[in-house]
């Protein structure tokens, strides 16, 4: 697998979407940033659930440190 960037490095992980991208700098405790990125990204509803399981996992990883 030489040659992928880790997925902090701005790679994007299989199945992750606009609204994955959108959120990938911001922090779950800013309820303010978090509803302005998923009013102002044009997405789908079925990205909902694999976009925020997405950023339930990065956050609690980075609160485990």
């Amino acid at each position: 697998m030489a040659g992928r960037s880790p997925l902090g490095a701005g790679a994007v992980a299989a199945g992750s979407n606009r609204l994955s991208a959108a959120l990938q700098g911001v922090s779950l405790r800013n309820a303010s940033a978090v509803n302005a990125v998923v009013r102002d990204v044009p997405y789908h509803a079925v990205d909902l659930a694999p976009a925020f399981r997405e950023q339930f996992a990065r956050n609690r990883a980075a609160n485990q440190c």
